[in-house]
């Protein structure tokens, strides 16, 4: 983990110091999500996503974004707990298109989890990946949609969290 976040920020400086790169701030909704586990499936209920993120293009389309973001508490309906979370989050990005409205992104994220109600146990974050697509509307705005999963260790048992989630951006351009 720490290495992770070494290197995390080790390439955040020197992307903002190569050139100016632009900070999105975004809220969203995760949904259709399902807790998977050692022991059997727990449905979830949705949570709202807020969040910060910086990101830079490099060239030829090619570019990369970090994030810090909250998954709201959200309840697990099997076992009457509940449990919410920061997600750290790097990604890879891709524009497919020319006017670079359209890109394709991939990446990994960490959960730090804020809140575990005690019916959860244990839980320790473990790294999770994600994959989406998203669409500028104009230059300062637009949406995604990803998949990805979130893990963990409750107890002994291994445990994910996946679905998807939608989010809008608003970009303050040139930090």
């Amino acid at each position: 983990m720490k290495i992770f976040l070494v290197m995390l920020l080790l390439f955040t400086a020197v992307g903002m110091n190569a050139k100016a790169g632009d900070l999105d701030a975004f809220i969203g909704y995760s949904f259709a999500d399902e807790l998977d586990q050692d022991g059997g499936d727990s449905e979830t209920e949705a949570a709202f996503l807020l969040g910060v993120r910086y990101k830079d293009q490099l060239q030829r389309g090619f570019g990369w974004n970090v994030g810090f973001g909250l998954d709201t508490i959200r309840d697990i309906k099997s076992s009457n707990a509940e449990f919410g979370f920061f997600l750290l989050e790097g990604n890879a990005t891709l524009h497919i298109d020319q006017i670079k409205a359209l890109y394709i992104f991939a990446g990994l994220n960490y959960p730090m989890i804020v809140y575990e109600d005690k019916n959860m146990g244990d839980m320790d974050p473990v790294f999770g990946v994600q994959f989406g697509t998203g669409f500028n509307f104009t230059p300062v705005c637009g949406a995604e949609l990803a998949f990805r999963t979130v893990n963990f260790e409750i107890g002994t048992a291994d445990s994910n969290l996946w679905g998807f989630a939608v989010r809008g951006f608003y970009t303050f351009a040139g930090f």
